[in-house]
This record gives C-alpha cells, structure tokens and sequence, in this order.
C-alpha cells in the first residue's frame, strides 16, 4: 500500500507548478505554507470551518453537555441546517437515522456546524449580507468608468483614474449625495457590526469545547 501511495503522490508532484511544488514541501516540513501567515485570521475562517464541518459529518463521540446554546441559534438557520444534514444522510450509503434535536450527537452535530457557519460569515461577510448603497455610492464617488476595462492596461487604467500629487498618486474622486452617503455608511457599519457578532459567538462556542473538539 505505501508503495502506491508513493507512486500517486510522485505523480501529483509531477503535474506541479514551481510554487505548488515549493508550496507542498513548504507544508512537508512545517506543517502550513508562508502564505498562510499573511492572513491568519483569513486562514482560520476558510480552513478550521472545513475541519468542523467534516469532524461535524464523521464524528463517534459527543461530550456530556446539554448543548442549551441551541435553544438561542436561529430557527431558520436550525430548520435549513437540519434539513441539509437530512438530505446528505438520506443520499449517504451507510444507512442513517433522521436528525433527531434529543439526540445528544445530533445535537453536537449542530453545534458544530454553527461554529463553522459563524466562523466563515465573520471572513466574508459581504458575500452574504450586501450594502443596497454601495454601488450608486461607488459610482458617485470614482464615477461608472471606475473598473479597468476588459482590453485596457494597467498603465493606462491608472493615468486615467489617479492625478500625482506630492509624495505619491491619489484617486480622483467626486463628493457624493450627503443622504446616500449616510445611508452606505451606517449600513456599512450595521454590516461590520453583525459580522463581528458572529465572530464573537463562533469564538465562545470554541472557547467552551475546545478541549472536544477531537474525535
């Protein structure tokens, strides 16, 4: 078997550019790449939810607790997350009993899944909640013409969209409506505000079985 194994990762290192070869060795001998370290906090809200939602799907334990912090998650996200794990455990080859909220593994299950969840909406949480105002405000500010054009350079791009100014470059830019401002901005702090909250959860539903997670 290890001899096989060989072979496949052999030919998988063959089909490899330069840096994904570097890349590979790079987490050989260190266990993360370089690149991870430029964005920690990035790293651990597109990776360690992968882990969760896999541990979720594969565990064969669950610690002794009540999991009471479900009774606060939201009903929607309950009934669609539970849903979910239904349909993957009703496609699933192994025979699998329904989702049951009694259940003590069903249940942290769920929890886990919730951790998961609020950690990849506190990376990105403009893919999942957008600003109405952002694009009339964008286009108010650096104009409708703002994006590089398919077949255009980027040196032209940049003449055309910056003036030079003392020290450096500055993008040229025009005062907006003062109520649409208004508006972008306190719903772009609305924004910030709800992905911080679920930063926050996601970080005390780790801080409470970090020492579970484990199968």
């Amino acid at each position: 078997m290890g001899f096989f194994r060989k072979r496949k990762i052999k030919k998988e290192k063959e089909k490899m550019t330069l840096e994904q070869l570097q890349q590979f060795k790079q987490f050989q001998k260190k266990g993360y790449i370089s690149e991870n370290i430029w964005s920690l906090d990035c790293w651990l809200c597109e990776t360690f939810p992968k882990m969760l939602r896999e541990l979720a799907e594969t565990t064969h334990g669950a610690p002794e607790e009540d999991f009471d912090e479900i009774n606060n998650f939201p009903t929607k996200w309950i009934k669609d997350t539970v849903d979910e794990i239904n349909r993957k455990r009703s496609n699933s080859i192994e025979v699998q009993a329904p989702f049951d909220i009694d259940n003590l593994f069903d249940r942290w299950e769920l929890v886990l899944v919730r951790m998961a969840y609020c950690f990849e909406r506190a990376h990105k949480f403009e893919d999942f909640e957008e600003n109405e105002y952002q694009e009339e405000y964008f286009n108010q500010v650096f104009g409708n013409d703002r994006q590089k054009n398919k077949h255009e350079s980027f040196k032209k791009w940049w003449k055309r969209r910056t003036k030079k100014v003392d020290g450096g470059y500055l993008f040229m830019r025009s005062e907006p409506d003062k109520e649409l401002e208004k508006k972008y901005f306190e719903r772009q702090k609305e924004i910030e505000k709800n992905k911080d909250d679920f930063k926050n959860e996601a970080m005390d539903l780790l801080k409470k079985y970090f020492y579970d997670l484990w199968d």
